[in-house]
């Protein structure tokens, strides 16, 4: 670490350098641009007023639920050579039962997964993560299945690549896409392998998962699909970006 003086322009500013083993290039803070000037950050309220188009009231039903992306169902690649498991059921405490059944309840109310009747080649154990909510997350565990299921390779783009994609753009907006996820309807020829075993039954999800090697890359693909076309929208995973140099 050393202290030391630095000068762009007219301006002067004594900083803190740390520095770090290795071939990187000098970085500066936010708040050290700010003072020597290179960088300046403003509020314009009059267009966060003009933005302010109140979409959660405009449009009701784009807020509930979970959406599903249309006329797109995700077909998994699973290699037949691969031996399929049943592995043994986890058991799961007495005092947290009830609110997995509530869980489950409302991964079926919302479509996202459905009961399975009759044999199944494939059975995963669950294993129950609390939230600080006090609800649970039910958590699939794909290490297995996940030996049979068949990599996609999409290109993930890099945050080097959308900082030049955002060069010269002014207003920005953020879309975080609620269970991302859950949005890609699995086609019915893949749901199998992702039966798992509960205290209530067996079931499967109809849509596609957290958990699964190949989701990233698949869901990635799916939503950068859906964005070809319009001008200044990007994403990386399920987060979107909308920018532009005006808000025209």
């Amino acid at each position: 670490m050393i202290n030391a003086e630095i000068r762009f322009r007219s301006r002067i500013a004594n900083v803190t350098f740390y520095v770090t083993k290795g071939q990187y290039g000098n970085l500066l803070s936010c708040y050290t641009a700010q003072s020597l000037g290179i960088l300046k950050l403003t509020v314009n309220t009059a267009l966060d007023t003009a933005l302010n188009t109140q979409p959660e009231k405009n449009f009701p039903d784009l807020f509930n639920g979970i959406g599903k992306i249309k006329d797109k169902k995700v077909k998994l690649h699973i290699d037949p050579e691969v031996q399929p498991k049943q592995q043994s059921h986890r058991r799961i405490p007495f005092h947290i039962r009830k609110d997995v059944e509530k869980g489950l309840q409302r991964l079926e109310d919302l479509d996202v997964i459905e009961r399975v009747e009759g044999p199944t080649p494939w059975v995963s154990p669950i294993f129950i993560v609390p939230k600080k909510t006090g609800e649970v997350r039910l958590c699939v565990d794909m290490r297995k299945a996940n030996k049979a299921v068949k990599r996609e390779k999409h290109l993930m783009p890099t945050l080097d690549e959308l900082i030049t994609d955002l060069n010269g753009a002014t207003v920005f907006s953020t879309l975080d896409l609620t269970s991302g996820y859950h949005q890609l309807e699995l086609d019915s020829e893949s749901r199998h392998i992702t039966t798992f075993s509960t205290h209530v039954g067996l079931r499967r999800y109809k849509r596609l998962m957290f958990g699964i090697n190949a989701t990233s890359e698949i869901f990635q693909n799916s939503i950068a699909e859906l964005l070809t076309g319009l001008p200044g929208c990007k994403n990386i995973s399920d987060d979107i970006i909308v920018y532009g140099r005006d808000v025209r």
